[in-house]
Formats: structure tokens, sequence, C-alpha cells
């Protein structure tokens, strides 16, 4: 009985976290990690043998458009729910929210199903910076998005994004 009240008590582990039954905690010490709900399910990296990389980040310059831009790739290979998620910010340079309808600072999040491409759309997806420290190389924060299809099927097939996360160095 008392074990089960420190379980409730204390909440959600590492091992819940890893099975994908709960969101990591939120940090900004370059934990490698990375969390979200897509519409109301957890979803957070993982991949059994380990390549590629479940969570991959990097903040560099575009060959293209020689501009600085901050990017995460994370990925998700558990059985039947093969997907991943992308985020891109161009021109950050500090904390702060960036939002994709912003036209000096391109943001771009999608999310990828084994079968479909699902792009943002709408006025409130942003990204929140609460750490980008360029020296440490440790960048966290929040995000939120809406997708939808953007491949042939139904283009009214649509993915709300919520409590979005990441910490990575």
């Amino acid at each position: 009985m008392i074990s089960v009240a420190l379980i409730v008590f204390f909440g959600c582990g590492k091992d819940q976290v890893a099975q994908g039954l709960a969101l990591p905690p939120i940090t900004d010490t370059g934990a490698n990690t990375f969390g979200c709900k897509i519409n109301g399910n957890i979803w957070t990296p993982y991949h059994e043998i380990g390549f590629p990389l479940p969570l991959s980040s990097d903040y560099g310059y575009d060959r293209f458009s020689f501009m600085k831009i901050f990017s995460i790739n994370a990925r998700n290979g558990r059985m039947f729910q093969k997907s991943w998620i992308e985020l891109s910010v161009g021109n950050v340079k500090d904390t702060g929210i960036y939002f994709i309808n912003n036209t000096s600072i391109p943001v771009s999040m999608t999310y990828y199903d084994e079968v479909k491409d699902y792009n943002s759309y709408g006025a409130d997806n942003y990204v929140r910076f609460t750490r980008f420290d360029t020296i440490k190389k440790i960048f966290s924060g929040t995000f939120l998005f809406s997708v939808r299809s953007d491949t042939s099927g139904n283009p009214n097939t649509k993915f709300r994004i919520t409590e979005g996360q990441f910490d990575v160095h």
C-alpha cells in the first residue's frame, strides 16, 4: 500500500518516459529531452537500435540561405507508430517566442508518419526558446502547432501538437 502511494505521489519515472507513457520533465540543462502530445496522445522520440538517432539538433548556417538555423529532428520508431517531427527556426539570436507567420524569421514545423507529410498552418503556431546558449550549445523551450495533410489523400486530416518541449545540446 505504501509503495502504491509513493508511486502516485512522486509521479512518473524515466521508464514511463522511455516507454512513451509520460512526457519528460521540463528542463534547461541540455538533458537531450523532447516530447509533446499529438491530438492528446503522448509522443516521445524512440528507436530500438539507436540509428538513426531518435533525437538530433543543430545550430549553424544553412548553405543555401546563409542564415543561422536552429533545427530539431525527433523520430519515433515504435511498432505501428513510426513517425517524426521536424522543427526549424531561422535567424534566432536569443530567447523569446517565434511565430510561424513571422516573415522575417522563417519557422517550419512538420509532422510525418509512414506515408504522409503534415505541414503547419494557422496563426498560433510557435516555438518559444527559454534558453538559447550558443556558447554551451544548450537550447531549451516549448512549442505548439497544428498540421494538416500536404500530400495526396484527405487534406482535412489534421493533428494538433500541444505541450511540446525540448532541451537539447
